[in-house]
């Protein structure tokens, strides 16, 4: 397994590429005792070093590119040793005094989890626009069903950009074309131009129906509209955790945690909602 990183470390003014690499060979070593494996010098390569030169010439600040190499494989049943290893040389890095700036890029390790992640985050928004599908074009009565959001406040980010026909024969509709923070916005009207107030004005007849009118939300249905209030509540975490997946970004602890409490909220809404419409027997 092999794990890429940049750190910006002082070298010294007459720092080299085996000063350098002593001081990684140290704190591997410490990392990998720690879970009672040993150094081996293939474990570790530097590839790039670069002098970094300041208004006064340098003084030994440096950027270092490297590489360790670890054995086993990433879809090894249990990679607990490789991992310890890592975080406690990640954790030698950062309280190295020599040591400033620590960057890691290749993680075969977060490239596993984040996989198994966007696995359950790909089931999860297809059932949430199966379910906002159901909702929508039954709100709308099945009236121009490829754009169903046009009396929404948000609308999808290449709006205008996809054409009916090219959503029809994709199989999808503007739901396919919303980002996650779009899902919790939903059901909010969108604001009316002054021909449309002038409109709804001249056909009521009474103050109850013209304010009735102008506070109709998208989606009216009791329930639909429960749904989507309390989709609100539980979706920030799972689009943070999303956002990490779809950037390759390492999640926090809090991120992970969160997320796991928020994912089974949602989909047991998401559950609800459709065994309403359940065919039974």
């Amino acid at each position: 397994m092999t794990f890429e990183f940049l750190i910006a470390c002082n070298a010294g003014p007459e720092g080299s590429v085996e000063g350098i690499r002593q001081v990684l060979v140290e704190l591997l070593t410490r990392a990998l005792g720690d879970t009672g494996a040993e150094f081996d010098p293939s474990m570790l390569q530097v590839s790039h070093i670069r002098r970094v030169d300041g208004a006064t010439g340098n003084n030994g600040d440096t950027l270092v590119g490297f590489a360790i190499e670890l054995p086993g494989n990433e879809e090894d049943e249990d990679t607990t040793a490789a991992k310890r290893a890592i975080d406690g040389f990640t954790v030698g890095l950062r309280d190295n005094p020599q040591v400033f700036h620590v960057l890691c890029f290749e993680d075969p390790l977060l490239r596993v989890d984040l996989a198994r992640y966007a696995v359950e985050i790909f089931a999860l928004e297809m059932k949430l626009r199966r379910v906002l599908s159901f909702i929508y074009l039954n709100a709308h009565q099945l009236i121009d069903p490829f754009n169903v959001l046009k009396n929404e406040r948000i609308s999808p980010h290449d709006s205008g950009r996809v054409t009916d026909e090219q959503m029809q024969e994709l199989g999808q509709n503007q739901f396919f074309r919303l980002t996650f923070s779009n899902y919790t916005g939903l059901n909010r009207r969108a604001g009316m131009s002054f021909e449309t107030i002038l409109r709804i004005v001249g056909d009521t007849d009474e103050y109850g129906a013209f304010r009735s009118e102008m506070l109709r939300q998208p989606v009216e249905d009791e329930e639909d509209a429960n749904f989507l209030a309390n989709l609100k509540a539980v979706m920030r975490p799972v689009e943070v955790m999303r956002n990490c997946v779809a950037h390759n970004r390492r999640p926090t602890p809090e991120m992970y945690h969160h997320y796991n409490d928020s994912r089974p909220k949602v989909e047991k809404l998401l559950d609800d909602c459709l065994a309403r419409w359940e065919v039974r027997g």
